[in-house]
């Protein structure tokens, strides 16, 4: 069962522009090509929605053509379809253009795929804008502006040493999240638990390095580090911010672990929504699931704005969730996620900080 937010980023995909004809299409496409690395003989996929994002289909198709490949086409199916199409079999790489979602026959089989070890992928969704309480935001002009400088002009080799370097520093050290509203949680990367890291990188190179699901599906624009704690190394409390919970809006929701079990929760307001949220989304909603960071300068939070873009890649966001991992690598399986964004977190490994309220300092 899906719960929580997930559906939610689901159904936000609808909301994806159509496509503005002032959008740099060819630019885009170039960048996508360019992440995917092509080789001569390689076929793409595309997997869309009919009306959304059509104008990048033509300058794709020349990007592909100029590498020797084969592009294949568009995949329009929908959730009644009977079965995925047979070009996903066929093909080397795929591209989840906007409205593209998880609840198609031919995503699904993409995404087997891909766990099976075989291919890679891009989600280019241009969606993922979220208010301060985690409201979904639909894509305005503001939120093209920042997700079309974000793909074009991101220095991809600096956020992916910034990454390492944090990746580096983390394993099997303490590293502590601290909000001002209260969270307070301690967790540990052991030295051999896979890291996903979302730095722009598509090519077939690198999927030899591929060790969980979501390394093999690239995000662009890219940027954030995610991984699985040490179960047992996480402790302290989540203090999420004011959100719907199972429908209602929730104010300071409260969530204490004990080994990365959840012990307790309570909320100033509506705990009974939270609490009914929780019930319903068990076993999985008892479970802490993953710590993502932010490294991508050109997605934080813009200057005097109060939004999250792209799901929390920006500098310095730091987001925490609830529930099911195996994507990541992890052993909390039953399809309920719940993920919320930290934009004023400090971060600290082993006492030195790397994020200081919201601010990536290192």
């Amino acid at each position: 069962m899906l719960t929580s937010f997930l559906p939610a980023v689901l159904a936000v995909i609808v909301l994806s522009t159509a496509g503005r004809a002032d959008l740099p299409y060819a630019a885009l496409a170039a960048r996508l090509a360019d992440a995917l690395a092509l080789q001569p003989g390689e076929k793409l996929v595309t997997l869309c929605q009919p009306g959304r994002f059509d104008v990048i289909q033509a300058p794709l198709e020349a990007e592909v053509d100029a590498a020797g490949a084969t592009y294949l086409g568009c995949i329009t199916d929908t959730a009644d379809t009977d079965a995925p199409s047979p070009l996903i079999a066929e093909a080397d790489a795929f591209i989840a253009l906007p409205g593209a979602t998880p609840d198609q026959p031919s995503y699904r089989a993409m995404q087997a795929r891909l766990n099976a070890g075989a291919g890679r992928s891009i989600h280019f969704h241009w969606t993922g804008a979220y208010s301060a309480n985690m409201a979904l935001l639909p894509v305005t002009d503001a939120v093209d502006t920042v997700y079309t400088r974000a793909v074009l002009e991101t220095d991809c080799t600096a956020m992916a040493a910034a990454q390492a370097r944090f990746v580096a520093a983390a394993r099997e050290k303490i590293i502590r999240v601290t909000t001002p509203a209260g969270t307070d949680l301690r967790l540990m990367l052991a030295a051999n638990q896979p890291v996903n890291r979302q730095d722009c990188d598509a090519s077939d190179a690198r999927m030899t390095s591929a060790k969980i699901l979501i390394d093999r599906e690239v995000e662009i624009p890219g940027g954030a580090v995610r991984f699985v704690a040490v179960p047992d190394s996480v402790s302290g409390k989540i203090v999420f911010p004011d959100s719907d919970w199972n429908g209602v809006r929730a104010e300071a929701a409260t969530f204490h672990f004990v080994r990365g079990h959840v012990t307790r929760f309570n909320a100033a307001t509506n705990a009974d929504a939270v609490r009914q949220e929780i019930e319903d989304g068990k076993p999985a909603s008892q479970h802490f699931r993953e710590f993502a960071l932010g490294f991508n300068p050109l997605l934080a939070v813009p200057d005097g704005e109060n939004w999250t873009p792209y799901y929390g890649y920006g500098a310095g966001v730091v987001r925490l969730s609830l529930g099911d991992n195996i994507e990541l690598g992890g052993d909390v399986s039953g399809g309920y996620v719940r993920w919320s964004f930290f934009t004023d977190a400090t971060v600290t490994i082993d006492g030195d900080v790397w994020v200081k309220n919201g601010a990536l300092v290192k």
